[in-house]
């Protein structure tokens, strides 16, 4: 800086205004070219640190999702048993056919609700940072929409098919029933009076309407999330190499 100074002085002092004011022009280009070098290392310093917390945050939506999957899959191949015995059992009543081995064992899978619990805390944090921070748009997206409408729809579905189970199936359990081991066993105090009982196979059919709904979009998560899996790993693996 003293040098600038001297080489300024210099030029006033010999008159020559010309080159003063070019020299004047450059140091203030240098100058310029120095604030905007600062600023756009700034920048990308803080850029860095924006996709190191991305990738954190991201790895954790992740192991989120893998969890939930799985979560899926169990509850898939549940529901499977549990479809199959709706309809055995509401068979058994509609043609009155006399109890055997399986028949109580298939009660027990009808008089029962599904419990669902999704750790979220991974898209929490996204939300408590800014979603803004996942840098690609469309991942941005999928995860706002798997969030904010899907898994927020299967809850809400679940606590219907519960609310119904409460609504269609509680009462029977508690009057017409001295055994109920959950989703093991269901054995009634009376079956052949319970096969004459129209309100009670009403009840069964219109609460396996309701787990219907259950079960479909149980497969429609696995799909869902399957998808958002594949994309998300992409994306890491992406933000790994850069």
């Amino acid at each position: 800086m003293f040098a600038f100074k001297k080489i300024r002085r210099s030029f006033i002092e010999s008159g020559e205004l010309k080159k003063y004011l070019a020299y004047a022009i450059g140091e203030v280009i240098l100058v310029t070219i120095g604030i905007l070098l600062a600023v756009q290392i700034n920048n990308w310093d803080e850029e860095r640190k924006e996709r190191k917390i991305e990738f954190q945050i991201l790895t954790e939506v992740m192991v989120n999702l893998k969890a939930s999957l799985q979560h899926f899959h169990n509850h898939s191949n549940r529901n499977a048993q549990i479809a199959r015995s709706f309809t055995v059992t509401i068979d058994n009543l509609k043609q009155g056919r006399p109890a055997n081995d399986s028949t109580f064992f298939h009660m027990g899978k009808v008089l029962t609700y599904p419990h669902v619990s999704l750790d979220i805390t991974g898209y929490d944090l996204l939300k408590n940072k800014g979603i803004h921070i996942v840098s690609n748009p469309e991942l941005r997206r999928e995860l706002t929409l798997h969030y904010e409408k899907h898994v927020k729809t299967y809850s809400i579905g679940t606590q219907d098919v519960q609310s119904d189970y409460n609504g269609y199936m509680l009462d029977f359990v508690r009057s017409e029933f001295k055994e109920c081991v959950w989703r093991q066993q269901a054995i009634p105090y009376d079956y052949e009076l319970l096969k004459e009982n129209r309100t009670f196979i009403g009840s069964i059919q219109a609460f396996y309407s309701s787990y219907s709904f259950f079960i479909n979009d149980t497969e429609r998560m696995i799909d869902r999330t399957e998808l958002l899996i594949k994309k998300l790993d992409a994306h890491l693996l992406n933000r790994a190499f850069h």
